[in-house]
């Protein structure tokens, strides 16, 4: 595939000219994807504003995590947090004296 690279480093811009594919696939440059630090799989959101497209790179967290995240934050700042451990034994052995 054939593209045409430009980088404007006083704004930190790098644009490609890529080929949009019969299906809308279109491939982003292997330098863009290594800058971004972009994987097989991730996710990008399609944004449109002012005749123009971004792709914004995405990640998800699960709600669930999001929510016992939240709880243990909430928890700590009411001060019912049992402090850092520099190993799993001390954790252990804190467990078991709370018990």
């Amino acid at each position: 595939m054939a593209f045409v690279q430009t980088k404007d480093t006083s704004k930190q811009r790098i644009s490609s000219l890529v080929k949009m594919k019969s299906k809308g696939q279109v491939t982003i440059p292997a330098y863009m994807r290594e800058e971004l630090r972009l994987e097989d799989g991730d996710f990008l959101e399609v944004v449109i504003k002012d005749r123009i497209m971004f792709f914004v790179p995405k990640t998800f967290v699960d709600k669930e995590i999001d929510q016992i995240f939240e709880q243990g934050m909430n928890d700590y700042r009411k001060g019912k947090g049992s402090g850092s451990f520099l190993s799993v034994k001390d954790f252990k052995n804190s467990r078991k004296k709370a018990k």
